[in-house]
């Protein structure tokens, strides 16, 4: 087994080497952090029920860039939502409690 310095990582408790004349370990590790980035964009594209406003893909390029300004924009969405429907029943709550 050839070890090279350069290959070194670091663990818990010390250092191990990596055998530099296998591929195996980085393309396993390629392949897992691959597949949990999938599940992790697919799960953040599910919380937003698979919709990107047209508007914000043409503006953003990258999948990750347009997954954070849809959640940003429905946030600034459900805000104005909420002071809409403070000022319509916030006056009905106050009146009840009387």
């Amino acid at each position: 087994m050839t070890h090279n310095p350069a290959s070194t990582r670091a663990q818990p408790g010390g250092t191990a080497n990596i055998d530099t004349d296998s591929t195996e370990w980085f393309e396993v590790t390629g392949t897992m952090n691959s597949v949990l980035n999938d599940e992790r964009i697919a799960r953040a594209l599910a919380l937003l029920d698979n919709r990107i406003d047209p508007t914000i893909e043409e503006v953003f390029p990258a999948l990750e860039e347009r997954i954070l300004a849809q959640a940003l924009e429905n946030v600034e969405l459900a805000e104005r939502r909420l002071r809409e429907i403070q000022d319509l029943v916030g006056d009905l709550a106050v009146a009840s409690s009387r």
